[in-house]
């Protein structure tokens, strides 16, 4: 969405033939596979984790951190995952977003009045 307000604003002439079908369908693939990515691990380290206690969940929504408490091994790595991830996640975006905004900005000021 930050891309498409910096292709309208910076390039509204070029603004249809940059965001064309094609490239909006590889901005959602990218997308996807980023969350691929993100949660691909969490399968892994779930996997190498033996579960000797009750299987059930208090809930009906299964998140990863409430599957690693099940376990009776050392699931530091898991929390540190469960941790970080996100975080990094939210900087980089938040990052992505005021570098869009930046260039918007800079390419109005740049406008005569």
């Amino acid at each position: 969405m930050a891309f498409d307000r910096y292709v309208a604003i910076c390039s509204p002439l070029r603004y249809t033939t940059i965001l064309t079908p094609k490239t909006i369908i590889k901005i959602a693939m990218d997308i996807s596979f980023r969350s691929f990515c993100i949660i691909l691990p969490d399968v892994f380290l779930l996997m190498r984790l033996p579960f000797c206690r009750t299987r059930i969940i208090p809930h009906i929504y299964c998140e990863h951190i409430d599957v690693v408490w099940l376990a009776c091994a050392d699931i530091s790595i898991n929390i540190w995952y469960g941790f970080c991830v996100p975080i990094m996640m939210v900087i980089s975006d938040v990052i992505l977003i005021a570098v869009s905004y930046a260039l918007i900005l800079c390419a109005v000021f740049r406008l005569r009045s």
